[in-house]
């Protein structure tokens, strides 16, 4: 048994690059995988894919993949056009009277200034030997979760057998003394000359007994 509870880590570096591999998976009652990769990444979606489906199938399964500061980045920063970008805005805000303030947040989505190098690709065995160290963390602590859940339930099936088996003692006699009180009210009755049908002696003992639900439990 596993739980549907898990996470892994790994990073490692790969073709000059630091790359981190987290994976989270949750309860869920399909098998609902979400990948966030870099741009550049995308193309190993189907590969990825394909080791979640083998390893979870069932859960939400959620693999991030980052790109750490390492010796070399699969892209570069324009600085001439980031520069004329701000050099521009800047202009319009002195002319217009526009109020606010130029960020970098802004200046690097605008368009052209960050480029992916063609250049430095990263393989698939290399990436894969990180995914495959998240996934298998992942699924190990999985495996450790289902076993404590195992032995819970184990402790709780036990002290349910326990507070059965006194119920039914208790029930034995409860029953006993019901029917020693039922049959005296009876007989008073009787003396009285009416006799009691079977539903007014049972009208007499209550609801009856619980073995119903001593069988549900």
């Amino acid at each position: 048994m596993k739980s549907m509870t898990g996470y892994g880590y790994a990073k490692g570096d790969v073709d000059g690059l630091k790359i981190a591999c987290e994976v989270f998976t949750l309860n869920h009652r399909f098998q609902e995988i979400t990948l966030n990769l870099p741009g550049s990444l995308k193309n190993f979606r189907p590969r990825i894919s394909r080791i979640l489906k083998r390893y979870f199938s069932r859960g939400a399964i959620t693999l991030t993949i980052e790109l750490l500061e390492g010796s070399g980045f699969l892209f570069d920063i324009d600085i001439p056009s980031l520069l004329s970008y701000r050099d521009r805005i800047q202009s319009i805000i002195d002319k217009y009277k526009i109020g606010g303030k130029i960020g970098i947040e802004t200046l690097l989505n605008l368009p052209e200034v960050i480029t992916e190098k063609r250049d430095n690709k990263i393989k698939w065995d290399a990436l894969k030997h990180i995914v495959m160290e998240a996934v298998e963390k992942a699924d190990e602590m999985r495996k450790i979760e289902g076993e404590n859940i195992i032995k819970d339930l184990h402790k709780k099936i036990k002290l349910m057998q326990e507070m059965l088996s006194f119920i039914k003692k208790s029930i034995g006699k409860e029953e006993k003394s019901n029917t020693e009180k039922v049959a005296k009210k009876a007989a008073l009755f009787e003396k009285m000359g009416y006799t009691l049908s079977q539903d007014e002696i049972m009208i007499l003992n209550g609801n009856g007994g619980i073995d119903e639900e001593i069988v549900r439990m």
